[in-house]
Formats: C-alpha cells, structure tokens, sequence
C-alpha cells in the first residue's frame, strides 16, 4: 500500500513511511486501497491451493469453481489497530470482567442487527461466474446462475457445477477458516450444494434442487451471521457479563413498503437507520428516495422514542413523563444467564415483539464449533511438526480422532438444517 502511494514501505523505514502517508491528501490513499484487498485476495488463493491440495495442473478458474476471484465479498481494507492510546488493549481484553475496574461506570449498550445484513455486500461483492445482480441503467436483478446452481446444473454444456465450498472458501470465509476438513462446513451447515469430487457429482444428501431464491438467502443468513449477527452477539455477550451492565438488543425486520429494490433484497444492512432518524417523517427525504406509509410513520415515532428514552436514561422503556413504552424491552442476558424461557432481544416490525435466542444455533456454529475445531486442528499439526508425523498408526489415530469428533461436533449443530 505505501508503496503504491508512493511511499517507501514499512520494512525499509517505518517512521518515513508513515510521515509520508500522512502527507498524503486523503483522495490518493482512498484511490490505492484496492492494493491492500488485491494482496490479501492472493494470500487467500496461496492458502486454498495449499490447503485443498490442489493439482498444479489444475487452472485457477477450476480451482475457484463458479468463483471469479479470491476476493472476499466484503472487502475492509483498513482495520483497526491496537495503538495503545485509542485502543490500548484488543478489545477481547477490553471487554473482559478482569478490565472492568478500569471503567468509570458499567457500560449501557443499545445494539442490534437487521433481517438480511449480508445481502446489500453479496450483491457488490460476490463474483461467481454469470453472476451480475447490479447493471448499469440501475436494474437490480437476480442472476439466473444462482438457479443454475440450486438445480445443480452447469453454467456452460458440460461445464462444472456449482461447488459451494470452494465458492464460499474463495470469497466468504476467513483465512483462519480455510483449513481442509473445516472449510465445508459452512456449506453443508446451510445446505448449499457442496461437490467432493467434480466427475462423483454432489455429496449432498438431501437432493431437493433449490432456486435462485433459496440459493440466495442461504448465502444471504451464512454471510450474515458470520460477518454482522454472530459479532455482535458476542459483543453484547461480553458486555453482558460485566457487573451491572445493561444490554438491549433489537434485530429490525421491516421492510418498506416504497423501497424500489425487488424483494428479495429484504431488509438489508442500515436500513432501520432511516427510521432512527426518522425520515418517514421527512418529505424531502420521501421526493428524493421513496416513501413512507403511516404504519412506517408511526414504526419510526416508536423507535425515535426508544432511542432518546436510552439516550437519557439508560433505559429505552422509560418515558419523560415516568410511564412505559406499550412493549418493554427486554435486557439482553450473557450465556451463562440466559434463560430461553425469557426474552432477550425485541422484534422491530409492524408490531414491537420479545423474542429470545437470535440465530443461537447458527452463532454456536460460527463462534465455537469452527473456532475449536480449527485449533484441534493446530494443535495437529503442531504435533506432526514436532517430528511425531513417522509414528504412522499414531498419526492415523489422531486424524481419525480429530475428524470423528469434529463431525459429531458439526452434526449436533445442523439437525435444525436437514
């Protein structure tokens, strides 16, 4: 990237470096991020050929199935970085009981999540082959390829079908994900079409053949819950477990009545911000984009109130006046506390409802199974790099193990899928 903009790198001399991309005018650093995804897209590729075993002999195209790229559908070229004075601690550490007496005063959090978070970055970012959702004279459209896919057809006469691991590998998971055995999973867990073997055919048992529709919104909840429902949820749990600590979450579930995308965009990522700040409210905005109606007017005066309710007090269900709001808001418990019997989370819709245990089987997937069975995974190859890879039977044994307890792990998780 310094490089790129004209800079020397880091590894020759980081202090010039950095003065000379503060120098920088912001348009010059905003136009050159791209480098930053298009080295990261090729450590990604680096990676799945290694660890799919790949043959030489096999193009990169093969290699990547339907997947145009390496790329991540969401690209986040810039992260944030522990520099000790904003953040002076990762915020796992900063979000710990034990970091709690470094805080003046028990966090009050109010978060929450929409219906369909991945599909506003699936459709800019996902790059399959034939697959256009955006067009130039503003057409939004869902490709014919995803029906393709979901009915286990090829693109081309003879051409390969549609392999949702390498799919999803190549431009959905991290590369901590990528780990052969592991990376499969996320397809078969959300009932994508997965191929082992391009000549065997699918190793999806359920032979049901999916639409453009259905192949979309599994895409749609995988992406979601990975990058934008599973985070947050771990957020608020961490938040949650400090003493006295108020969490209120919402996941927003409506979609308006004038918005001009096709449907089955749902209620895509931001969209309740429109009503926090309450724009069915405003004629300018309603000329400009679209309009509201007056069960959306009063969604967005409900919602204003809440809000301002938390601003002041802490508490969305408080009014100025003392009374309480028609649906109170539950507090969100961490794990330990949680009970399923009681809601933890509202419904934002037509009607305000409680409700408990958002995506709690997906999360479990995403922020526990794979996370073990990832570092089961390590710690196997830890093993055989401490020169254990010549006791054969033992080597056997403990791959056998691992993969053994990995299923049963897996499949425990995806009885709600099959």
């Amino acid at each position: 990237f310094a490089s790129a903009c004209g800079c020397k790198t880091p590894s020759i001399d980081r202090e010039a470096s950095l003065k000379c991309l503060q120098s920088l005018d912001p348009i010059t650093l905003v136009y050159n991020l791209d480098v930053i995804n298009q080295v990261v897209a090729k450590r990604r590729l680096v990676k799945i050929w290694k660890e799919f075993n790949v043959p030489r002999s096999i193009s990169e195209a093969e290699a990547l199935n339907w997947a145009r790229s390496s790329r991540l559908y969401f690209d986040v070229p810039l992260q944030p970085v522990v520099d000790g004075y904003l953040l002076p601690k990762h915020p796992q550490v900063m979000l710990s009981p034990t970091y709690q007496a470094n805080l003046k005063q028990a966090p009050e959090v109010l978060v929450g999540t929409n219906k369909n978070e991945g599909m506003y970055f699936l459709a800019y970012g996902l790059n399959l082959k034939d697959t256009q959702f955006l067009h130039p004279d503003g057409r939004v459209e869902l490709p014919h390829s995803l029906e393709l896919a979901g009915q286990r057809r090829p693109v081309e006469p003879n051409g390969n079908l549609a392999d949702f691991h390498r799919i999803t590998a190549a431009q959905i998971l991290g590369e901590e994900q990528l780990v052969q055995g592991i990376s499969q999973l996320p397809a078969l867990f959300y009932g994508l079409p997965v191929s082992t073997n391009f000549s065997e055919g699918y190793s999806d048992p359920d032979e049901q053949q999916l639409n453009g529709n259905d192949v979309l919104k599994r895409l749609d909840e995988m992406s979601g819950d990975l990058d934008f429902i599973c985070p947050l949820l771990d957020y608020a749990d961490r938040i949650a477990r400090m003493d006295n600590a108020k969490v209120y979450m919402y996941n927003f579930q409506r979609r308006t009545s004038g918005v001009t995308t096709p449907p089955w965009t749902g209620v895509m990522h931001g969209y309740e911000i429109e009503y926090v700040f309450g724009m069915p409210r405003s004629e300018k905005f309603q000329k400009r984009f679209y309009r509201f109606n007056n069960e959306e007017r009063i969604i967005s005066d409900n919602l204003m109130k809440m809000w301002t309710n938390f601003a002041k007090r802490g508490d969305p269900n408080v009014n100025d006046d003392g009374s309480t709001v028609p649906v109170m808001w539950p507090l969100y418990k961490a794990t330990p506390k949680r009970n399923f019997s009681r809601s933890d989370y509202l419904i934002l819709d037509a009607e305000f409802k409680q409700a408990t245990g958002l995506r709690v089987n997906e999360c479990r997937f995403w922020l526990h199974v794979i996370p073990n069975l990832v570092s089961v995974s390590k710690k196997a190859d830890e093993y055989r790099g401490q020169g254990n890879s010549g006791n054969s039977v033992g080597s056997f044994h403990c791959a056998r193990a691992f993969f053994v307890v990995g299923f049963l792990i897996f499949f425990c998780n995806i009885d709600h899928r099959i």
